[in-house]
């Protein structure tokens, strides 16, 4: 019988990659008239239900699974299937939580490749919810665990491989975060090659964005934009257009970072119509983003506050806490340069807030800057240049010489 049932399921999965939803199910009905409390009935049951959007039936299926209290690998396949289960609803915490379940779980059955997919979920959601420490430590143990499964098996092989890749590019990114830009860089570097050798475009072109991005924040712009021109290349060739929005983000990004305001411009309307097209709502709220920044240093103020207000109206719904710190940022630096100095003091504290909750090695620098303008609009010198001072030390370790020299003119310039 167990024999029957995982042909049964194993027919029923590959429907289920090739998009046959309806052979999928047929399979299913065979497999609940021969064991209908099988552990791997009652998985398919909640798969079939979720791409079924039926929600609450899922939740239910994977729930049985949980409560096999005699067998802790079923207990994390439950856990693990809830966890992702929320992150599909964007209930990051009760994700986090049963993922964190799932992992601790799978840790003590020894079930490698199980634990390796529930550790790049965790980490991923650990980094939306702005824990980056975290999710570094997530990423690095699925990559400490290498090859998992039948090393004879090369479609398991290559799952495996496509794990390791993706962990080495989201831990790249955490590590941007944090601020440990050489070390970010020679991760991107790893999950270039890797996607590479494994002959995925996708993998490897969003990696070298992400590693455009490390090039942005070192100053190193030409080499930037080289890496972000690559990517978009592979982008337009694929017809990606999601990645294809994503460069384009990133392209508006680099040029306000050269001063190109004219390019950025045009570089963020190409964006937000590729964002609309895909009716991405998030995309847009960037956009926005990005065009208030524009407007911002064009001193634009009022066409800048609506871009503000837009993508805070989406970020407060929607947004992850990294979002709320870049809009509120954003508009710490609106109010102090309307002269609104009491309201900025209160966003940029927030900011600082978030920023050091997080570990946000940049967002924490700039926001030293930041706070040191702001000093200098309230006459309070011996603070701005303790700020500064901060802020240069802070940029200096990250490695970012363009905004270490302007930092230090505002320092020459203070009596």
């Amino acid at each position: 019988m167990s024999d029957t049932i995982q042909r049964l399921d194993d027919s029923a999965r590959e429907a289920l990659v090739e998009g046959d939803v309806r052979s999928a199910k047929a399979q299913l009905k065979k497999m609940q008239a021969a064991a209908p409390d099988d552990v791997r009935t009652i998985e398919l049951e909640g798969d079939l239900a979720v791409e079924d959007e039926q929600f609450e039936k899922a939740r239910a299926a994977y729930q049985r699974l949980c409560d096999r209290t005699d067998d802790p690998e079923i207990n994390a396949q439950g856990e693990h299937s809830l966890g992702l289960l929320d992150m599909a609803l964007d209930d990051l915490e009760a994700a986090r939580d049963h993922l964190a379940a799932a992992v601790r779980l799978y840790r003590k059955t020894g079930a490698a490749g199980r634990l390796k997919s529930a550790l790049g979920a965790l980490g991923q959601v650990a980094c939306e919810l702005g824990d980056f420490q975290f999710a570094a430590g997530a990423f690095r143990e699925l990559l400490t665990l290498g090859p998992a499964g039948d090393p004879e098996d090369e479609e398991e092989a290559l799952v495996h491989a496509a794990l390791d890749a993706e962990a080495c590019r989201q831990l790249a990114d955490t590590l941007r975060l944090l601020g440990q830009l050489p070390e970010a860089e020679a991760m991107f570097r790893d999950a270039i090659a890797r996607f590479e050798e494994m002959g995925d475009d996708a993998g490897r072109s969003i990696s070298l964005d992400g590693l455009g991005v490390v090039m942005q924040v070192a100053g190193r712009y030409d080499e930037a934009e080289a890496l972000h021109r690559e990517s978009l290349a592979i982008s337009e060739a694929e017809e990606d257009l999601e990645a294809l929005s994503a460069t384009y983000g990133n392209l508006t990004m680099l040029f306000i970072n050269r001063k190109d305001w004219d390019a950025a411009e045009e570089w963020a309307w190409k964006t937000f119509k590729v964002e609309k097209e895909l009716e991405n709502e998030d995309g847009m709220a960037t956009t926005h983003l990005h065009l208030a920044m524009i407007d911002l240093e064009r001193e634009n103020f009022d066409a800048a506050e609506k871009h503000l207000k837009k993508a805070r109206q989406y970020y407060e719904a929607h947004g992850t806490p990294l979002d709320m710190i870049y809009v509120l940022s954003n508009f710490g630096e609106l109010h102090r340069r309307q002269g609104k100095l009491d309201l900025a003091e209160q966003e940029l504290r927030l900011v600082m807030q978030m920023a050091e909750e997080m570990g946000h090695g940049d967002g924490i620098a700039k926001t030293n800057d930041q706070l040191a303008e702001l000093r200098m609009a309230q006459g309070r010198l011996t603070e701005a240049r303790a700020l500064w001072e901060l802020s240069l030390s802070q940029y200096e370790a990250l490695g970012s010489p363009d905004i270490v020299q302007a930092i230090k003119a505002n320092l020459e310039k203070l009596p």
